[in-house]
């Protein structure tokens, strides 16, 4: 409830079912379908024993504002339209590469995002991450402001 209506995260109830075999650090078999009122999604993936290095198109920078995604920040759009952030906090990861056999969201679909069928332009795999999410998420505010 906190994160919700306290701090306006998009938060969504949803029920999730993940199918995956793993020899190792090597994923073999990968399936998550979720229904939710927010929108479905289902993903199967076929892992890869390659590592990830650095994704074609991008380029180790350390300015992180001028990047849209990054590994320890969020951005997202408050619940009352304004933008909010959060950090989280993990070991380094040591993630291998996967491709993608099927991505479909239906919330990025009606956003506009992507399209059905589209293969998303890289997908990377760790067995398991234990992180920390760093709150109460803060609200950006707007330089114009």
């Amino acid at each position: 409830m906190v994160p919700r209506y306290l701090w306006l995260l998009p938060w969504h109830h949803a029920t999730m079912q993940f199918r995956t075999a793993w020899h190792g650090d090597v994923c073999t078999r990968y399936e998550l379908t979720t229904k939710g009122s927010w929108g479905a999604a289902e993903v199967v993936l076929e892992g890869t024993d390659e590592p990830a290095g650095c994704l074609d198109g991008f380029v180790d920078i350390e300015d992180t504002t001028t990047i849209l995604t990054h590994p320890l920040i969020g951005c997202y759009q408050r619940r009352d339209g304004k933008v909010g952030t959060y950090n989280v906090w993990h070991e380094k990861l040591t993630m291998r590469r996967a491709a993608a056999r099927k991505a479909d969201f239906e919330v990025f679909r009606r956003l506009g995002l992507c399209e059905t069928g589209q293969i998303p332009h890289s997908v990377l795999l760790q067995r398991e991450t234990e992180f920390t999410i760093l709150l109460p998420p803060k609200l950006v505010r707007s330089s114009q402001s």
